[in-house]
């Protein structure tokens, strides 16, 4: 009797809506039609008295989520606010937003605006990791917890890692799968604050967790002995209880100065909910103290991680290092030494391969920036595979015998990877000032035939001046067989010789480490004066904006070649430097900057990026 009288209902509110729709005639009157009307109004009168109950009882599972649920029990839509709710319903739905006491219609497409085969593809992607993700960190927690053996500091915090990425993927993964199933696209207002105010929980807190982590790992291997009285119960309580309550102040904050404002709009320009997409639902004009205090956060949680894990990782590679003369390391820092730099060599190499194979299968990208980006790809692999995969095979098998001619080679390398790294930056200089200073005529600058004198000149100049240095180092005869360092450089080669006065080397040592440099400095310090200017001239902000990316970009890698290079040469021009100091800037000097280049110019590229 229930289900025939809701059938009845059903089809009397679809009949009421075809009667009520302007333009057609029934508007003039039907009595058959009125009929219909006045029983209609009747069921849905007697079915509202007893559906506001249930609704009130379904909104505290699903969130507010009535007006889906009235549409389907009552047949005729409900106004979001006035009826149902003291609430602010938002849209999700960026094309169907919710105006101020009208119904909110359910958006045509998924909120992430997907068809329906991609919207149940992605469930059907998602769904399962999701679960599976919650499996294994249930798992993880579980077993820490039930195993008095793992209360130690590294399997708590650990613990409260798994924690804080459930809170994470729990707040936005079955929203916005739920979004996609059923083509929801709208949320409550406190529904749209608690998501927003976990995803900045989970963000914060990750980063101060892992910082923790890197002391524990700091506090294990570099005083192992004293570990225990370090790490303590209390001070692993105050760490871990310091890091919430900072996330958490810091949030309050941040959420404080958001909902000061009165709430205007009700269109949220994402498919999930974050203080950003919050304050601009707000009526505020002026949210400068709201961004410059949203920065501070960013700023204060990627420092306090970043300061952390490169405090904590070099005092723990000094103390590999530090522990025999050359690196005759013990076990385990040989182990931990390898576990270190070969995910990043292995890193390195696969970014640079991807960044050439995507230069050259490109043809669009067949443009001076991006071959000239692919030369210092190559001489980057040049630098760090003649040095990495060497000292890892000496690290692992205890072996630290060479050759005089793989030696030999080993410091070519090095020294060609050095050298054209300036020549290179210097004509990647000059092509950012033609393109910016000169744009109309860049084409005709900056000519295939132009181009290719640029880079072979510049490999031409460093093989001639590496041929002459290593000449003048030849011409003595061997006396010594015992290389003073982990790798080989003309420094080395010459201290194995008979010499016994190396001033012209050392003159020519010195003027070709002064000529990269002026040449490298000269046209940066011409270029960016230059483009500086210019950009200062222009009236076109999208224009000076795009500038000043490109060239900071250039300008960042050139920094981080200069700093590298110079610490190198001052660690072997002074004897009395620590030797342990001395093997981690030579580690550095081609492992950082080979590190960064592909990920500054691969994710800073907009037309690389999207190849």
């Amino acid at each position: 009797m229930d289900e025939a009288e809701a059938r009845t209902g059903r089809e009397a509110g679809v009949e009421n809506q075809r009667v009520n729709q302007p333009g057609e005639q029934n508007q003039k009157g039907n009595p058959r039609e009125e009929t219909r009307e006045n029983k209609a109004d009747q069921q849905n009168s007697g079915y509202q008295n007893g559906g506001y109950r249930y609704l009130n009882v379904v909104q505290q599972l699903l969130g507010g989520r009535k007006e889906s649920i009235a549409q389907k029990i009552i047949g005729s839509p409900l106004p979001c606010l006035e009826a149902l709710s003291s609430s602010h319903c938002l849209s999700q739905h960026p094309e169907r937003p919710v105006s101020p006491g009208t119904s909110p219609v359910p958006p045509a497409a998924p909120s992430m605006d997907l068809s329906r085969e991609g919207a149940y593809a992605t469930v059907i992607i998602v769904l399962p990791a999701y679960i599976f993700t919650v499996l294994c960190h249930l798992l993880l927690i579980g077993t820490i917890v039930s195993n008095r053996t793992l209360h130690e500091p590294m399997y708590i915090l650990l613990c409260n890692l798994s924690l804080n990425d459930l809170i994470g993927i729990s707040a936005l993964v079955p929203r916005t799968l739920f979004d996609l199933m059923f083509e929801y696209g709208l949320i409550t207002f406190p529904a749209c604050f608690l998501q927003a105010w976990i995803m900045h929980t989970y963000g914060g807190g990750t980063f101060l967790i892992l910082s923790v982590m890197a002391f524990d790992r700091y506090a294990a291997i570099c005083h192992p002995l004293r570990y225990h009285s370090i790490m303590s119960r209390t001070t692993l309580i105050c760490l871990i209880a310091s890091s919430w309550i900072t996330v958490y102040v810091l949030i309050v904050v941040l959420f404080a100065l958001t909902l000061q404002y009165p709430v205007c709009r009700r269109e949220i320009p994402f498919y999930y909910c974050s203080n950003v997409n919050i304050l601009k639902l707000t009526c505020a004009t002026d949210t400068t103290v709201n961004n410059v205090y949203g920065l501070f956060i960013t700023g204060f949680f990627n420092g306090v991680a970043l300061s952390s894990i490169v405090f904590t990782y070099t005092r723990i590679l000094i103390t590999c290092l530090f522990v025999l003369s050359s690196m005759d390391l013990s076990r385990e820092g040989a182990y931990a030494t390898v576990i270190i730099v070969l995910p990043a060599y292995i890193f390195t190499v696969l970014c640079h391969l991807l960044l050439i194979g995507t230069i050259v299968s490109n043809r669009t990208l067949h443009e001076p920036m991006y071959i000239l980006l692919c030369n210092l790809s190559l001489n980057d692999l040049i630098g760090i595979s003649a040095l990495v995969p060497r000292t890892l095979f000496d690290l692992m098998f205890e072996y630290g015998l060479i050759t005089f001619p793989a030696c030999f080679l080993q410091a070519w390398c090095m020294h060609t990877y050095g050298s054209a790294a300036y020549l290179l930056l210097s004509v990647m200089a000059f092509d950012r000032y033609a393109a910016i200073c000169h744009p109309l005529r860049y084409h005709s600058i900056m000519s295939r035939t132009t181009l290719i004198c640029l880079i072979a000149s510049s490999w031409i100049t460093v093989y001639v001046l590496i041929v002459v240095l290593f000449a003048l180092t030849l011409q003595y005869p061997v006396c010594r067989k015992q290389v003073l360092s982990y790798n080989c450089s003309n420094m080395t080669i010459l201290k194995l010789t008979c010499a016994t006065d190396t001033t012209v080397n050392n003159i020519y040592g010195l003027f070709i480490t002064g000529f990269l440099n002026a040449v490298a400095l000269s046209s940066i310090v011409f270029t960016y004066t230059r483009i500086l200017i210019t950009c200062c001239k222009t009236s076109d902000s999208e224009s000076r904006s795009k500038a000043w990316h490109t060239c900071g970009t250039h300008l960042a890698v050139f920094v981080i070649y200069e700093i590298s290079s110079n610490a190198i040469i001052l660690a072997h021009r002074f004897p009395d430097t620590h030797p342990v100091f001395r093997k981690i800037i030579g580690l550095a000097y081609v492992i950082v900057p080979s590190c960064l280049n592909p990920v500054i110019y691969g994710l800073n590229t907009n037309n690389i990026k999207a190849k």
